[in-house]
Parts: C-alpha cells; structure tokens; sequence
C-alpha cells in the first residue's frame, strides 16, 4: 500500500463562506497580471507578420489562407489589447458587449 496522500475536491477550501471583496481581490489580481501577457502576444503577433507576409505574399489557396489568418490575428490581439486597456481603466464594460 502506497503512503501518497489522496485530496477530494474542496479539500484546502475555507471552511467560511467567501468575501466579495476577497473575490474582487483575486479577479483583480488576475486581471492585472494578464496585461504582460497579452502585450507580449500582440508583441509577437506584429513580428510574425513583419517576417510571414513577404513569404506568403502572393495569389493562390494557401498564400491567401495565410494572409487571411495572419492578418486576423493581428487584428483580434489588437482588439482584445485596446479592450484589455479601456476595461482595466474603466471605460468599457466587458460583461455589456
């Protein structure tokens, strides 16, 4: 028989209900803490087109399949990156879109 310890699921979990301000607390957290990560996607995405697009440049299926999903990319992290910004600093609601 093997010593390892089994957890349940709730096991570690508060024995007292949970604050709204504690859960305030850690969404804030979070969502402070995905601002690096997002800038550092949008980041990644612009020198992915700055070195695929020449490559791809071009008619035909798949070239033009590249160019369409490369752009979107672009464009979506461009998106989720100004939506990130004016929700953290107030001026959008998320939940209302």
């Amino acid at each position: 028989m093997s010593a390892d310890i089994l957890t349940f699921p709730g096991d570690g979990t508060q024995d007292r209900p949970v604050s709204e301000q504690e859960v305030d607390r850690f969404h804030s957290k979070n969502f402070k803490d995905l601002e690096g990560r997002i800038n550092n996607c949008a980041l990644m995405v612009g020198i992915a087109m700055d070195l695929v697009i020449p490559l791809i440049f071009g008619v035909g299926p798949e070239k033009e399949k590249a160019q369409f999903a490369i752009g979107n990319a672009a464009q979506m992290l461009k998106q989720l990156q100004a939506d990130y910004q004016a929700a953290y600093y107030g001026e959008i609601d998320l939940d209302g879109e």
